[in-house]
């Protein structure tokens, strides 16, 4: 049985966190200057550094390639896209909950003791096609 040819993809780094913002740049560490000085994020001095990988899954290409689809990155860790703006949005705040701006983490969800959001099921959001 042979495996189906990835998908191809490129990273778009927008803003997710207001949807009257639509500004996109070239580089996470961009939009994480973004979040830091228009929407008051929290994103410490020095962030982990780290590429993000092809996989079996997606192979990642230039926005030129006429074939890609558009996957919007996580700006919070160097694994995780998504091809639904709104699914960052979602992954952003269960998993980057703490780095949202001060009024605004009250409103994140809180992990249970297993460290799976009660309010976000693994039906909402497939993570296995976003690594």
């Amino acid at each position: 049985m042979s495996q189906p040819n990835p998908t191809l993809i490129y990273m778009t780094y927008r803003c997710f966190y207001d949807e009257k913002c639509n500004k996109e740049y070239s580089a996470a560490q961009w939009l994480r200057e973004h979040l830091k000085s228009k929407h008051d994020f929290v994103f410490p001095s020095q962030m982990t550094k780290g590429r993000r990988r092809c996989s079996e899954q997606f192979v990642i290409v230039p926005k030129s390639c006429k074939h890609a689809q558009q996957h919007f990155s996580c700006p919070g860790c160097t694994t995780c896209h998504f091809a639904d703006l709104n699914d960052l949005d979602s992954h952003f705040r269960v998993v980057h909950g703490d780095l949202l701006p001060d009024h605004d983490q009250e409103n994140t969800p809180i992990s249970s003791s297993s460290g799976q959001d009660e309010s976000v099921t693994p039906s909402t959001i497939d993570y296995s096609n976003n690594l």
